[in-house]
């Protein structure tokens, strides 16, 4: 179901190029509602149609997760700092993730809720604090709990997902079937990470009163193709990167899912924020060491702009190392 759902084309970079707003898009629930930056591949026209055949890639889509201060331009101009970021700004974003990956649909998801203006807090998808640091739903809570609808970062995305794909005049089964990359940068990643614990809670936590969520939410993560952590990092203290064995374990034996990391020395060499630098470390040497994935090819890791200075403009600037060639 789709909820007073509106469609606006949006200037990017004084040019008016193929961006959409898709506002108000129904996720799980009519009451879980997220703003979607739109782009079709390049080629295509407003449905998806006159695609160019050669390629058979035509049926991929990316979703985007961002960090603090990514906004609406409209918004970012209004505030007295963001404004310096708008080369940033969500549209932004989206138009140089379709120039990175050309033959993707594009679906960069706003916050549903942005704190004084700059704190991306993405709840429909992880419970967040004021300042949008994570309370993760882990197996262990969840084994507690007498719900099998638990799995909510994976619901929401199949929702936004399967509202857009409507909206937008493209049937899910004529994408047979479509495969995912889902991006997330800094503050982004709490989005990357709880669909970590979601599919773990999938694979370990016995089903109670007979519901088929699980198996359904089974068998949409099964398109989930390759996750990128992009910088990630928050203010919470903890939890930037899983550092959970089991979750990690699930994610390297249970799954096909290709993992890229790309770091800067903005988060992972932070000495405010010590904590960054050391999940990150454990997430890739469990999954990359432990669970071989590194020998594999499945987890590829990258360090940037180590020779210049640790600031935010490297930072926002990683966002510029993607590609599909990688």
């Amino acid at each position: 179901m789709i909820s007073e759902s509106f469609c606006t084309t949006l200037s990017v970079r004084g040019k008016m190029q193929n961006v959409e707003l898709l506002q108000n898009i129904t996720g799980r629930s009519p009451q879980h509602l997220n703003d979607v930056i739109y782009v079709e591949p390049q080629n295509c026209d407003t449905k998806g149609n006159n695609c160019d055949q050669s390629r058979t890639d035509k049926n991929r889509i990316l979703v985007y997760f961002g960090g603090d201060v990514q906004d609406l331009s409209s918004n970012m101009k209004l505030h007295r700092d963001n404004q310096k970021y708008l080369r940033w700004s969500l549209e932004e974003t989206a138009a140089l993730l379709s120039k990175s990956y050309p033959h993707n649909y594009i679906m960069a998801v706003r916050p549903n809720r942005m704190e004084r203006s700059t704190f991306s807090c993405f709840d429909n998808f992880v419970e967040s604090n004021s300042c949008g640091a994570p309370n993760h739903l882990t197996h262990k809570i969840v084994a507690k709990t007498n719900s099998n609808s638990s799995c909510y970062a994976l619901l929401q995305l199949r929702g936004l997902i399967h509202s857009v794909t409507r909206l937008k005049g493209l049937l899910e089964n004529e994408m047979s079937p479509p495969k995912l990359t889902l991006v997330g940068f800094s503050k982004g990643v709490v989005v990357l990470n709880q669909i970590l614990h979601d599919l773990h809670i999938i694979n370990s936590v016995e089903p109670k009163g007979g519901s088929d969520v699980d198996d359904d939410m089974s068998r949409f993560s099964d398109k989930i193709e390759k996750m990128i952590w992009l910088d990630g990092g928050h203010n919470g203290g903890k939890d930037t990167w899983i550092t959970d064995e089991e979750v990690l374990k699930t994610l390297a034996t249970k799954t096909n899912i290709n993992i890229e990391v790309k770091v800067t020395p903005y988060q992972v060499q932070d000495n405010r924020r010590p904590w960054i630098g050391k999940e990150e470390k454990r997430f890739r040497n469990i999954l990359g060491n432990k669970f071989d994935l590194i020998s594999s090819k499945r987890l590829i890791r990258s360090l940037h702009f180590a020779e210049e200075e640790a600031n935010i403009e490297n930072h926002f600037k990683i966002l510029t190392t993607l590609s599909c060639d990688i």
